[in-house]
C-alpha cells in the first residue's frame, strides 16, 4: 500500500509539474498580450499626434509665416513713405491747406493694409479657435483610446 500511494503521489507531482509549466507558459503568454496590446494604443496614439500635426499645424506655421511676411511688408512701405510725404510737406508753404490730393496715394497705401490686417488678425482668431477645438478633441481622443 505504502508503495500504491507513493506513486500516486509521484503521479500527482509529475501532473502538478505539468500543469505549472502550462499554466506558467499560459501567463507569458497572457503578460506578452498585454503589453502588445498596450504597446498597439500607445503607437496608434502617437501616430495620431503625428497625423494632427502634419495635417493641421503645418499649415498653420505657414500661414503664421506668410501673416510675419506681410507685416514685415507693410512696415518696409511705411518707412518708405515716410520720407516721400515728408518731401511733400517741405515743398509746400505752411499751413499745408491742400494737403488732401497730395495725401491721396497714402491714404489709399494705409487703408488697404488696415483691410490686410484687419484679415489676418480674423485668420489668426480662426486658428486660433481651431486649435482649441484641435486640442479638445486630442485630449478626449488619448482619454478614450
Amino acid at each position: 500500500m505504502d508503495q500504491a500511494v507513493a506513486e500516486i503521489v509521484k503521479n500527482a507531482i509529475d501532473l502538478l509539474k505539468i500543469i505549472i509549466a502550462s499554466g506558467m507558459t499560459l501567463f507569458a503568454g497572457y503578460l506578452g498580450y498585454r503589453y502588445g496590446i498596450g504597446h498597439l494604443k500607445r503607437q496608434k496614439k502617437f501616430e495620431l499626434i503625428e497625423k494632427q500635426l502634419k495635417d493641421f499645424y503645418s499649415p498653420l506655421i505657414g500661414c503664421i509665416k506668410r501673416i510675419k511676411a506681410k507685416s514685415e511688408l507693410r512696415f518696409e512701405i511705411s518707412k518708405a513713405s515716410n520720407p516721400a510725404w515728408r518731401k511733400i510737406c517741405e515743398e509746400h508753404p505752411k499751413p499745408f491747406l491742400d494737403h488732401e490730393k497730395y495725401f491721396e496715394p497714402f491714404k489709399k497705401a494705409i487703408m488697404y493694409d488696415n483691410k490686410e490686417f484687419r484679415e489676418e488678425l480674423r485668420f489668426i482668431r480662426l486658428m486660433r479657435t481651431l486649435s482649441y477645438e484641435l486640442q479638445i478633441s486630442l485630449v478626449l481622443k488619448t482619454l478614450y483610446l
